[in-house]
């Protein structure tokens, strides 16, 4: 049986990579080798898997086969959870699938955002609300706290805005989403060029997506609006 892959001539550490690769590769096997041969100018790869029927397997393809409980054992003892609770094994499997949701949310939320206003907020700052506001859409701040720390990559836009200015702007974000609003203050800003804006109109659109994100956050079950 034989595998062959071809490298691309401008690739001058081909071959090293690929014995690398191979070293690192399931097929640190018994019987399997690399052979190197010239074809068109080319360095062509030949890995070779020969019928060893006594060689060790890398792998039980058969878990019911006779071999399989001893390499299962040898691999639950070499195990990154061998020596740990079931207690302690959970509460990490827990942890590192709340961190891949959130990777995920985050990113659902972003094509959102972008989908919504990508014509009038500019590309760095709907990334920089959607990463945000997944980081606080399930904390105990208040909406209004919320919505300001979502927006606040906005600030360095305006000129002499702070914090606070930007909670002025925020509260009436706030009062539609407690109140589910269809209208929302971004209803004020002109339909203009992100440039063109005035620094208030930067503020109020930008907390227009904070406020939408978190909408969208809450709805998906991380939290509830209070």
């Amino acid at each position: 049986m034989e595998n062959n892959a071809t490298c691309s001539d401008n690739l001058k550490d081909c071959k090293a990579r690929v014995a690398a690769d191979l070293k690192d590769a399931l097929l640190q096997a018994e019987g399997v080798s690399l052979h190197w041969q010239e074809q068109k100018g080319a360095m062509e790869p030949t890995i070779v898997v020969a019928e060893v029927p006594d060689a060790r397997i890398t792998y039980p393809w058969n878990p019911l086969g006779a071999e399989a409980e001893a390499f299962f054992a040898e691999a639950e003892a070499d195990s990154i959870f061998a020596g740990l609770a079931d207690t302690e094994v959970t509460e990490r499997a827990d942890t590192f699938f709340a961190q891949i949701h959130s990777i995920w949310a985050t990113s659902n939320l972003q094509a959102s955002l972008s989908e919504r206003f990508a014509v009038r907020v500019p590309a760095t700052l709907i990334r920089a609300i959607a990463e945000r506001a997944s980081q606080v859409a399930t904390s105990s701040l208040s909406l209004a706290e919320q919505l300001v720390q979502s927006a606040q990559d906005v600030l360095p836009l305006l000129a002499g805005w702070t914090l606070e200015d930007l909670g002025v702007q925020a509260r009436p974000y706030a009062f539609a989403m407690r109140d589910g609003s269809a209208q929302t203050p971004e209803a004020s800003v002109r339909m203009m060029d992100w440039q063109e804006l005035s620094d208030v109109e930067k503020a109020k659109l930008s907390l227009a997506v904070a406020s939408y994100a978190l909408v969208e956050l809450k709805a998906s079950d991380l939290t509830e609006i209070e």
